[in-house]
């Protein structure tokens, strides 16, 4: 009976864990409804941020959990104990596979990104700084003004 509702369980203490904390974050931060290019890019950042936070470790957490609930409760049962350990290690192979595509991404672009002597420009390509943004690649003829953008 345990293993019919398993899945629903799994999926109450998921919403447990994440719905209170992400609750009270926004989306997007937009200056008394005047969304700018740059609450485009927090919303981004903030969008990379809830998929590497919740997402990839709460849920390697929750499934290695899973994995070992499965390894301790399999009464004796090869198949049942096999199927904890294929768990884990799908788990853990997973959020390998996740944090080595970002090691290759922030190797690439920082090879590849070099200034006009040849320099590593030591790009910082997962977290976006409005304040990097030049009247000249905002739209339309704009000045920058603390976070907002004036269009004139």
């Amino acid at each position: 009976m345990f293993h019919k509702y398993k899945t629903l369980i799994l999926g109450a203490l998921v919403l447990a864990l994440v719905v209170p904390s992400v609750a009270s974050a926004a989306l997007v931060n937009c200056n008394a409804g005047a969304c700018t290019y740059c609450d485009l890019l927090d919303m981004a950042q903030n969008i990379l941020d809830f998929v590497v936070k919740y997402v990839l470790f709460t849920g390697g957490v929750i499934f290695i959990m899973w994995g070992g609930f499965d390894m301790i409760m399999s009464g004796g049962d090869s198949k049942k104990y096999q199927a904890g350990v294929t768990r884990i290690k799908a788990t853990l192979i997973g959020i390998i596979i996740a944090f080595s595509a970002w090691f290759i991404v922030n190797t690439v672009l920082n090879i590849l990104a070099v200034d006009e002597t040849g320099q590593s420009m030591n790009i910082v390509w997962d977290k976006i700084d409005c304040n990097q943004i030049t009247p000249e690649s905002s739209f339309g003829n704009s000045k920058k003004s603390g976070t907002n953008v004036i269009t004139e």
